[in-house]
């Protein structure tokens, strides 16, 4: 038999969303509610109630599942916060907040660009760019904050390159995106960085479409295969790019420093990356690192488009679902001993920290190549990295959509 939905005094004492997360994994509630409760009901900011699910068989049945929609402005959509909120009433929804057909359609004309082969091909540009930021802090003065030298350029030069940005505009776009991943930021001033960045963009779309051809990046071929040609609307494209820009960096950028950091902790595990000489056993150890960490606090927040029975708990149309990828990655049905940080991990399923289903990130390959060049290359240039303050005086980012450190001050 069904489960009917709470009502609305049952609502008043449901625990309130979203939980807060440790330092180096997910809130300690998910782990009670994986085996108690899979599918609870959670109490948002604005009183609105959705359901959180913590299995990963359920979590990846859900981001599948067309009866649910990623349309912010679907009714019942649940926004995690009033930022989100105030966002989805202000600006045009990216691709990966549509419905297909429409998301198929804007995510295909991005689809080559991120293609396995095609990401290959800039193997030896992140290579020249890890390089050089190793150069730099191998030469400059200790300490260093690790985020700031290397973890943050790295995936900014990258993007900006591939986008066709200028180098020197990459302080505008950092500032400006990592105010709107922010859930304490003044609402006014997460607005006017999205007004900021789309007004760079049109104006950027402008300047290239004088000389498309001239320009071998991503915007270049967009102008002459999308856009002047009538099949990319100029405010579609605008949105899109702010998306890759934003998530070309901020979501590597934390995984990178993350990443080390676990090295840090775990030196044997460091070692083993210092004297390998498999490109195996560095794709494990990413792959490891994404799972463990997990770092997107909300993705794949959808709602019901349809009355749907799930295991028993009926989920009403219009009722929000939250599908919790990090707590997924820590199910033991799935990963044997989850809580354990292991580089050599074999799983028979695969993490989702990148999403599933249609909306799984686009930009994954990108992502993993940047940190298979990181964990091939730094490890082997200064095995010695360690912290140069205390752990507990790290400073992680606790108000942010993204998991990730502020800073993370390290010596050798």
């Amino acid at each position: 038999m069904a489960i009917e939905a709470a009502g609305t005094a049952a609502e008043r004492t449901l625990p309130l969303f979203p939980f807060e997360r440790t330092e180096m994994g997910p809130a300690p509630e998910y782990r009670e509610l994986r085996e108690s409760e899979p599918f609870k009901k959670v109490r948002l900011w604005d009183g609105n109630v959705a359901w959180l699910v913590t299995r990963y068989e359920d979590v990846r049945k859900l981001l599948a599942d067309n009866r649910f929609s990623a349309n912010p402005r679907a009714p019942g959509y649940p926004n995690i916060t009033k930022l989100r909120k105030v966002l989805t009433g202000t600006e045009r929804p990216s691709f990966i907040r549509q419905d297909p057909p429409d998301h198929t359609k804007l995510r295909r004309m991005l689809t080559k660009e991120f293609t396995h082969h095609k990401i290959q091909s800039l193997r030896s540009m992140i290579e020249q760019i890890v390089d050089d930021l190793i150069e730099d802090m191998l030469s400059g003065r200790r300490p260093v904050d690790f985020v700031e030298a290397f973890a943050l350029p790295l995936p900014t030069q990258v993007i900006m390159k591939m986008l066709g940005i200028p180098h020197s505009d990459s302080e505008f776009f950092v500032e400006r995106s990592t105010t709107k991943v922010r859930i304490d930021v003044d609402p006014q001033d997460a607005i006017q960085a999205g007004v900021d960045m789309r007004n760079f963009m049109r104006d950027l779309i402008a300047e290239k479409s004088k000389a498309p051809e001239k320009h071998d990046d991503i915007l270049g071929r967009m102008i002459v295969d999308q856009i002047q040609p009538g099949h990319l609307d100029i405010e579609d494209a605008v949105v899109s790019l702010e998306l890759l820009m934003m998530a070309g960096h901020e979501t590597t950028a934390n995984m990178t420093a993350l990443g080390i950091l676990s090295l840090i902790q775990n030196p044997d595990d460091m070692e083993r990356l210092r004297l390998n000489q498999s490109d195996e056993v560095v794709q494990l150890a990413v792959e490891e690192m994404l799972r463990y960490h997990t770092i997107l606090q909300f993705v794949g927040t959808r709602v019901a488009t349809e009355d749907v029975d799930y295991n028993g708990v009926m989920i009403r149309s219009g009722e929000g679902i939250l599908p919790m990828i990090n707590a997924a990655n820590r199910d033991p049905r799935v990963f044997d001993d989850p809580e354990i940080f292991d580089i050599a991990r074999k799983s028979t399923y695969p993490h989702v920290a990148f999403g599933f289903g249609v909306h799984q990130c686009l930009g994954q390959p990108l992502a993993r190549l940047e940190l298979n060049v990181v964990f091939n290359k730094l490890p082997k240039r200064i095995p010695q990295i360690r912290l140069a303050v205390p752990f507990d005086e790290l400073e992680f980012k606790r108000n942010v959509l993204v998991h990730g450190l502020i800073s993370m001050p390290v010596t050798w």
